[in-house]
């Protein structure tokens, strides 16, 4: 079964009409209809709901999205401590000068590194930062015809 880190800016797509939405629905769609574990640090959560209120989407509506996901295939990591040091090498990956990657988005590919899954992200700069250390891949470039490979 293959495994997959969820990041918040591809399930937020689910609700909001962002440029490759459908290609974010049909992940979480294909995710449930072929048994993908799905992954995520806590914040997840607060990152989601955060991003539903920001634009006014209905923080019921997206709690329980996120709720019936956890009941499918989504799991919210609490502990930290066996990431801890990948993500703090991801995160010192960049350069004074084109900046650094995200500690979130760190932390979630550091997930995906540690236990042997695939980052899916939206975030292309994270992608152009961190594509050193593998274990991560763009939504919009997300193969679903090889998806057991990845």
């Amino acid at each position: 079964m293959p495994t997959y880190v969820l990041d918040s800016s591809v399930y937020n797509k689910i609700f909001l009409d962002e440029k490759d939405r459908s290609q974010a629905i049909r992940f979480i769609e294909t995710s449930v209809i072929e048994h993908w574990q799905l992954i995520a640090p806590n914040v997840f959560l607060h990152e989601v709901m955060g991003t539903a209120q920001r634009y006014g989407v209905s923080l019921v509506t997206v709690s329980q999205l996120i709720q019936r996901q956890r009941s499918i295939n989504l799991q919210l990591i609490n502990r930290i401590e066996p990431y801890l040091e990948t993500a703090m090498s991801i995160a010192g990956a960049g350069h004074t000068k084109s900046g650094y990657p995200s500690w979130f988005d760190s932390f979630y590919h550091a997930i995906a590194i540690v236990e042997g899954a695939t980052f899916v992200t939206a975030d292309k700069r994270h992608m152009a930062k961190t594509k050193q250390f593998d274990h991560v891949c763009l939504l919009k470039d997300f193969d679903f015809a090889n998806s057991a490979e990845l």
